[in-house]
């Protein structure tokens, strides 16, 4: 009996730490299980590299989308992105509408992590290229089509700098983030795409 109740347990465990895992990046749930004492809000400097990416045209294809193939689609580009992410040792900190901010060399050391960025965004621009193959195959590239996109892309900025990382917010409710002048920076650089008719600046 008392096997079962371990056997029991060890599996609401695992369950929980899945659910947890879902909605916390492994890197962040791994320093916390480490901890002794609970999070304290505050945080520490570190050089690192920010990367704010989002999807090109993506205000006037939603127009006429349903919101069901809204969020396939933000789903799609979505957890190819992560995996990107993961791939090259960085961590993605934030979802943004249809944009997202990764950063590399935070919360854990990561050698070479403006290297790391770079070959991260190319892998990204490979995996758009396999999303556009299939949403092309499944129809659903018509509702840009329509409008003269030939594909959905993206637009990124990258910077690296020192920025202060750790627990922002209240003792009820914080969030681990990076900020600074660096953050600031990527986040205009990936707006400059615009300008410049860029993917990568």
């Amino acid at each position: 009996m008392d096997l079962w109740r371990e056997s029991n347990e060890l599996r609401r465990l695992a369950l929980h730490n899945r659910n947890i895992s879902s909605y916390i990046p492994k890197t962040l749930l791994d320093r916390l299980r480490d901890r002794q004492q609970p999070p304290i809000l505050g945080g520490s400097k570190r050089e690192v590299t920010v990367v704010f990416v989002d999807i090109q045209n993506y205000s006037t294809v939603s127009e006429y989308l349903d919101p069901e193939q809204t969020i396939q689609i933000l789903n799609e580009c979505f957890s190819a992105w992560v995996a990107d992410v993961q791939a090259h040792g960085g961590t993605v900190l934030e979802f943004l509408g249809d944009g997202m901010l990764a950063v590399f060399g935070a919360p854990n050391d990561l050698a070479n992590h403006p290297s790391q960025a770079l070959y991260c965004l190319r892998a990204m621009i490979s995996s758009m290229e396999q999303l556009n193959k299939s949403w092309s195959k499944s129809g659903l590239d018509k509702y840009w089509k329509r409008k003269n996109i030939s594909q959905l892309g993206f637009r990124s900025g990258i910077h690296t700098g020192t920025v202060v990382e750790g627990n922002l917010g209240s003792l009820t409710q914080m969030k681990y983030a990076v900020v600074g002048d660096t953050v600031n920076v990527a986040a205009r650089l990936e707006q400059l795409n615009k300008k410049l008719g860029s993917t990568i600046a």
